[in-house]
């Protein structure tokens, strides 16, 4: 019986210390080292990137050559002003977030107008809106 009481407190001593032993972390208060803020929404690469975007959109939407050429060139653009928004340390977040808002909303629109009537119908469902 004692020795299923020990065999217990020693698996749980271990699992409250298996952090400490994966991941390398102390149990001391390390003022010296604060761990760094969480990152903001901005900060993450969540956003797939022009490439896959287009490849995506090409099988979806069934895009001809010169479309695929044209929506190339949109994302890139596109791609190289979100990088330069988020790379702005003048811009607070805020000011971020409406710019990226606006670039999104605006490449959509330059995109539709490469797109026929039935792609445009499609990748409006491919974003999730509803076309009125």
């Amino acid at each position: 019986m004692l020795k299923g009481i020990t065999i217990k407190l020693a698996f749980a001593f271990l699992l409250a210390l298996a952090p400490c032993l994966v991941f390398g972390q102390t149990l001391t208060d390390d003022t010296e080292n604060p761990t760094p803020p969480p990152a903001t929404v901005l900060d993450w690469p969540h956003k797939p990137g022009p490439e896959m975007e287009l490849a995506h959109m090409t099988q979806s939407l069934n895009l001809s050559a010169s479309q695929k050429d044209e929506i190339k060139e949109i994302l890139a653009a596109s791609a190289a002003k979100r990088q330069a928004t988020l790379d702005n340390a003048d811009l607070s977040q805020v000011q971020k977030q409406d710019l990226l808002k606006d670039l999104r909303q605006e490449t959509e629109r330059k995109i539709e107008g490469v797109l026929t009537q039935p792609q445009a119908v499609r990748f409006e469902r491919m974003l999730g809106h509803p076309r009125l």
